[in-house]
């Protein structure tokens, strides 16, 4: 095999008629589920400001049943913040010295 061939780590062609019509299936499955999600990010606003984004969480709060539950995940989840920043920010160290 020469060095310059554009096969050469390529694999083998699949000639299993069972493997190819479950890869066929895959490739289908996967292009109607692109088509939705095309269709769903379409639907979408192009863009949402931070204070629209703001008032319909303060709405929803309002609205909720369980005010206490909603208000207490989102104290955990502010607690959770500094220790999320500073695992990013050791990452962010780590990776940059390799």
């Amino acid at each position: 095999m020469p060095a310059d061939d554009p096969t050469a780590g390529a694999p083998a062609p699949v000639e299993d008629p069972a493997i190819v019509s479950a890869l066929d299936e895959l490739q289908h499955r996967t292009a109607r589920r692109r088509a939705e999600l095309s269709e769903i990010a379409a639907a979408l606003p192009g863009a949402i400001s931070r204070r629209t984004v703001l008032r319909s969480i303060v709405a929803d709060i309002r609205r909720a049943p369980n005010k206490t539950a909603v208000a207490g995940r989102a104290l955990r989840k502010l607690g959770r913040a500094p220790r999320k920043a500073a695992r990013l920010v050791k990452l962010r160290v780590v990776t940059s010295r390799r």
